[in-house]
C-alpha cells in the first residue's frame, strides 16, 4: 500500500512539474506576440479599427439636465436662420437682374465667383499628419441658391507599412447665405471608410464660412459619424485670401475615430464659379 502512495505522489509531483514548465513557457510566448503584432498593425489599421471595431461593452452613456429656456431659445433662433437664410439665398439668385446692376432693394445679388452658395466650388488639398502618413484631399460642391451637394474624398498614405485609407463623404446641403459673406450649411449624407475592409454610416456637417471685403476667409467644416457605436468626428479649419474665382488658404484638420486619430495642418486652393 506504501508502495502505491508513493507511485502516486511521484506521478503528482510530474504533474506539477510540467504544468508550471508549461506556464513558463507560456509566459515568452505571450510577450513576443505584444512585441510583433505592434510591428505589423500600422497607423492607418489603427484607426480603422477604432473606428469599425463592434462596441460590446456598451458604455455609451446619455446625462440630463436643465436648461429648458436655453434650448428654447436655440431652436427659435435656428428656426428663424433656417428659414430666412434659405429665403436670402433664394433672393440673391434673382434671374431678372443684372449683375453689376445698381440694387434699390433686397439682399445682394449673387455673382459668378463669389465663394459664398456657389454654382461650382472645386477644393484641392495635401495634409501632412503628425504621424507618417500624409493625405491628399479633394472636394466638389455643386448647387443653386440653398440646394447644393458635395463630394469629398480623401487619400491617406501610410509609408511603413505600405498602406492606404480612402474616406468618402456624400452630402445633400441647405445653405443659408446672410450676405454675400457669411453662409452656413446643413447636409446630410453618408461616409464610407475603405481600408482592409469598407464600412459604412450616416453622416451629418453644418460647414460654416465668413468672408471679407478684403479677400480674407475662414471656414469651419465639422462632420460626425457613428460605426457600430464609435464616433468618427472630422474637423476642418482654415483660413485664406482670395480673390474672384480663386482662393488660397491654410489650416489644420482633425480626424478622430475612439482613441485614434489622422491630424495635421494643409494647405490648398480652392475654384469658384
Amino acid at each position: 500500500m506504501n508502495k502505491v502512495m508513493g507511485g502516486v505522489d511521484v506521478t503528482r509531483r510530474r504533474l506539477l512539474a510540467r504544468s508550471h514548465a508549461a506556464r513558463f513557457l507560456l509566459v515568452p510566448a505571450f510577450c513576443l506576440t505584444c512585441l510583433v503584432q505592434p510591428l505589423v498593425a500600422g497607423e492607418l489599421d489603427d484607426f480603422e479599427g477604432a473606428a469599425t471595431a463592434a462596441d460590446t461593452i456598451g458604455s455609451h452613456s446619455a446625462s440630463g439636465g436643465g436648461g429648458s429656456g436655453w434650448t428654447g431659445f436655440l431652436v427659435e433662433a435656428g428656426y428663424f436662420m433656417f428659414i430666412y437664410g434659405g429665403a436670402t439665398s433664394i433672393a440673391r439668385m434673382r434671374p431678372e437682374a443684372v449683375e453689376g446692376e445698381a440694387q434699390t432693394e433686397g439682399p445682394p445679388l449673387k455673382n459668378r465667383g463669389e465663394p459664398v452658395i456657389p454654382y461650382l466650388r472645386l477644393d484641392a488639398f495635401y495634409q501632412d499628419t503628425d504621424t507618417a502618413v500624409q493625405a491628399i484631399d479633394g472636394r466638389i460642391e455643386v448647387g443653386w441658391g440653398p440646394i447644393g451637394l458635395q463630394y469629398r474624398h480623401t487619400r491617406y498614405d501610410e509609408d511603413r507599412p505600405d498602406d492606404t485609407l480612402d474616406v468618402s463623404q456624400w452630402h445633400v446641403l441647405y445653405r443659408m447665405s446672410f450676405s454675400r459673406y457669411f453662409e452656413v450649411d446643413m447636409g446630410f449624407g453618408s461616409l464610407t471608410l475603405s481600408g482592409n475592409q469598407k464600412h459604412s454610416a450616416f453622416s451629418f456637417t453644418l460647414p460654416i464660412q465668413i468672408r471679407t471685403p478684403w479677400g480674407v476667409g475662414a471656414e469651419f467644416r465639422p462632420s460626425w459619424s457613428t460605426i457600430n457605436d464609435n464616433s468618427v468626428d472630422d474637423y476642418t479649419l482654415s483660413a485664406g485670401y482670395g480673390i474672384r474665382f480663386v482662393s488660397a488658404s491654410l489650416g489644420y484638420r482633425w480626424f478622430k475615430a475612439g482613441g485614434m486619430s489622422l491630424d495635421g495642418p494643409f494647405i490648398g486652393a480652392s475654384f469658384y464659379f
